[in-house]
């Protein structure tokens, strides 16, 4: 299922509370939305990702409707949306700070917010090349604290709210 940082319908659409109550895991596929999380598409880097059209059709093989028609993703990088891509600046910089201090990745720190928000969820990031899926297992290797896992959680939230508006 879809789950990652921008792209927390899971959450709120009863789909997590089933996995609880089942105590089923939650495998979530593009975890790092679909390259946007590795921070290679912030300002000033490359305009949108090239196969977005071909991920956005897999990503509408969710059974779980989320009730908005565009996912955030189509929303930030197709028009006239891609030009608010600015707006997940604030974010990217506070990530980019927290890896830093973990001497971590973007990535990882996405990776790792993942991780920490639901012990049933397991990403399952793609990687294609060694170096990139070293960099992923890393991962595993350190944890977010709380204060950390809060300020990206809010961040996100006051995006999500001002994409909204």
């Amino acid at each position: 299922m879809k789950i990652h940082l921008l792209h927390r319908i899971p959450e709120t659409n009863g789909m997590l509370t089933a996995c609880e109550e089942l105590g089923v895991t939650l495998i979530a596929i593009l975890p790092l939305a679909e390259g946007v999380l590795t921070g290679k598409y912030r300002v000033g880097g490359n305009s949108h990702p090239s196969n977005l059209r071909n991920i956005a059709k897999v990503t509408q093989l969710d059974i779980f409707k989320d009730g908005d028609p565009s996912p955030l993703m189509q929303r930030l990088f197709t028009k006239p949306y891609m030009l608010q891509r600015e707006k997940l600046e604030p974010l990217f910089e506070l990530i980019d700070e927290i890896a830093k201090g973990h001497d971590a990745t973007i990535s990882q720190v996405a990776l790792n917010w993942l991780i920490a928000s639901n012990p049933l969820v397991i990403p399952i990031p793609g990687e294609k090349n060694a170096k990139q899926a070293a960099a992923n297992a890393a991962t595993l290797s350190w944890k977010l604290t709380k204060e950390e896992f809060e300020r990206i959680s809010q961040t996100e939230r006051s995006i999500w709210r001002s994409l909204q508006n």
